[in-house]
């Protein structure tokens, strides 16, 4: 890894040092790392970040961590990002933020090869579906059925009309059906799970990618 910014900050009762590191050029993934605080009510750290310095739009609670890669924050390619850590104990306090730490997100993939090209995507996985579909896991939609590109109460119109199909219960394998988003031949919790995670999404938030020629699935 190369040190790229080295930033220390002392929060009035809590204390941590926050570096950001580049990993091979093959990844090209950010790393947030800090020293763990010693206070015995310690109880974890947020992670703020927004497009503008100290107005921090999202906050992400990471837990009790010392580390947390940047891919793993909802960022867009080739935007500036302004980020700061505070950290909270167990009644529920929290520290001033840090020292601002300023990062352009550039997930360092060509774009005419990116799967994701307007998301920050350096590891470029594509395991959803399992056969993969050249649009990488950080932007695909699973379950936006109708390829509208949201995935709204519609979708789970559909998904629940399939949900309950089981390997003894008319599995999918033996007639395609909606919300098998993991494609083992069922629709249960854990497609359900898969849902959810991309519910909301619309044209003004993080909108689905066109929908892929061909089935989801290959049974």
């Amino acid at each position: 890894m190369n040190l790229i910014t080295l930033k220390t900050f002392v929060y009035k009762v809590l204390v941590a040092f926050i570096y950001c590191f580049i990993s091979t050029p093959i990844c090209n993934a950010a790393l947030l790392v800090w020293n763990n605080n010693s206070e015995g009510d310690l109880a974890g750290y947020h992670v703020y970040y927004g497009t503008s310095p100290g107005n921090y739009t999202v906050d992400v609670d990471v837990g009790n961590v010392t580390e947390y890669k940047l891919d793993d924050l909802d960022l867009h390619e080739d935007v500036i990002y302004f980020i700061a850590i505070a950290a909270y104990d167990t009644s529920g306090n929290e520290s001033d933020f840090s020292t601002e730490l300023d990062y352009f997100a550039d997930d360092g993939v060509p774009y005419d090869v990116d799967n994701c090209p307007d998301t920050y995507n350096p590891d470029q996985e594509d395991t959803y579906p399992p056969q993969g579909n050249s649009i990488g896991d950080a932007c695909d939609c699973g379950g936006d059925f109708d390829c509208d590109g949201d995935v709204d109460i519609d979708d789970i119109s559909v998904f629940l009309l399939d949900f309950g199909r089981a390997t003894y219960n008319d599995p999918c394998t033996n007639d395609w059906c909606n919300g098998d988003i993991n494609c083992d031949g069922t629709v249960d919790a854990d497609d359900l799970t898969k849902m959810l995670e991309d519910l909301g999404r619309n044209y003004y938030n993080n909108p689905c990618p066109d929908c892929g020629g061909g089935d989801w699935c290959s049974y």
